[in-house]
């Protein structure tokens, strides 16, 4: 039996400014009832909603790089869609320093999550999500439906990050690695990603 699946793009807009013809970067891979997100920029939760995916669909959100255009909405999207019904849990991972990244979010909505809880009767927000920083290329995220890998990708110009003795360029390889195509997702110290089960 071949469970459906489909790429829909929620957002294909470029750079951090508003734009009136395009959103910004983000991509669902809906594969049955479950949605994998890559990138969530600017307005993500809305473009969700109008692509009728159910935001308890979410299964994992995956950030390329630390462009805002990429990545300046996965809170508010994760916060919205438990706001809404989500109520399983969401794995997220991006280039470090995401971990912190999102520890900070959640300060951020620390007392709307606080309100929330007592008001609604919501689980637990913090809970809910977890994240990882992704600093090698290979698996990085795999459930029953989807695999998702990282490969090294040239993404100029970031500034540098430093991680161990080699400086990698964010959203790069290695100064020795050559430049790649970016079949699917660029981000600082590894990630070019593709699902595929």
């Amino acid at each position: 039996m071949t469970t459906k699946s489909k790429l829909v793009l929620l957002g294909t807009g470029g750079g951090p400014t508003p734009k009136i013809e395009r959103n910004a970067a983000c991509n669902a891979v809906v594969v049955g009832d479950a949605t994998y997100i890559i990138d969530a920029g600017n307005g993500v939760a809305r473009q969700l909603a109008r692509a009728r995916l159910a935001f308890n669909s979410l299964r994992a959100v995956g950030i390329t790089h630390h462009h805002s255009d990429h990545n300046a909405d996965v809170g508010t999207l994760l916060h919205l869609a438990w706001c809404a019904n989500l109520d399983r849990p969401v794995q997220t991972f991006g280039p470090a320093p995401w971990q912190s990244m999102w520890d900070s979010f959640l300060d951020y909505a620390r007392r709307d999550v606080q309100i929330r809880i007592v008001d609604e009767g919501r689980p637990d927000f913090a809970s809910l999500v977890s994240a990882r920083n992704v600093t090698e290329p290979g698996l990085v995220f795999e459930d029953e439906r989807v695999r998702i890998t990282a490969a090294w990708v040239n993404h100029p110009p970031i500034e540098r990050w430093p991680t161990g003795s080699t400086p990698r360029t964010a959203a790069t390889s290695f100064p020795e690695t050559p430049r790649r195509a970016t079949p699917w997702w660029s981000w600082p110290a590894a990630p070019t990603c593709w699902c595929t089960r």
